[in-house]
């Protein structure tokens, strides 16, 4: 899905699509890939009602997969400088949950908690390895979607919080075993209106 502004100007309204867009495109990026995310299929903006068993899996044959449904939940919007009587720069915020859904049709739950674990530290190193999730460096001339995520608010806080579930059996074709787990991060991007 390819996010685009609905009015000719960026408004508060419309960085959310630059945001969601360039996180969704910069994790997406790192899906089968040798040197990206270990076992990452496919990342979503929003969570699917029912998703086919075999999408999970990166390719045939394969017996491990996972998705990432991000959810942007509350968002902020502050002046930080004014630069004039009708332009000023902006701070938002965005707190951003990624749900990582992983699956395995190997039998241990041991095998398939270690994969997980390998799927969810790809996620962290994902964030730790581009702060701006793959944005062009400020200062470049080029638009800055992501300024940070990841990291603590302007007034501090945790940078990134991680909840574990155990791994559960699941009804279908494969006789799978998945794990949830969420990885809870703010994002921020600065703007001039």
């Amino acid at each position: 899905m390819t996010f685009t502004s609905t009015v000719s100007s960026i408004s508060p309204e419309d960085d959310f699509y630059l945001v969601a867009g360039q996180i969704q495109t910069y994790l997406q990026g790192l899906a089968n890939n040798p040197n990206g995310i270990p076992y990452l299929s496919n990342v979503f903006l929003y969570p699917e009602k029912v998703t086919p068993e075999g999408d999970f899996f990166q390719s045939p044959g394969i017996g491990f997969g996972g998705f990432i449904y991000l959810w942007f939940g509350e968002a902020t919007d502050e002046v930080i400088g004014p630069a004039g009587p009708t332009v000023s720069e902006r701070w938002l915020e965005y707190s951003l949950t990624m749900r990582l859904i992983f699956r395995s049709v190997d039998e241990d739950s041991q095998v398939v908690g270690a994969a997980n674990e390998q799927f969810v530290s790809g996620v962290i190193s994902a964030v730790h390895q581009s702060r701006n999730a793959g944005s062009p460096p400020a200062g470049t001339g080029a638009t800055v979607n992501v300024f940070q995520w990841g990291m603590g608010g302007q007034n501090g806080g945790p940078d990134i919080r991680v909840t574990r579930y155990l791994p559960t059996q699941v009804d279908g074709q494969l006789s799978a075993t998945q794990v949830i787990s969420t990885i809870e991060v703010r994002v921020t991007r600065i703007n001039y209106l």
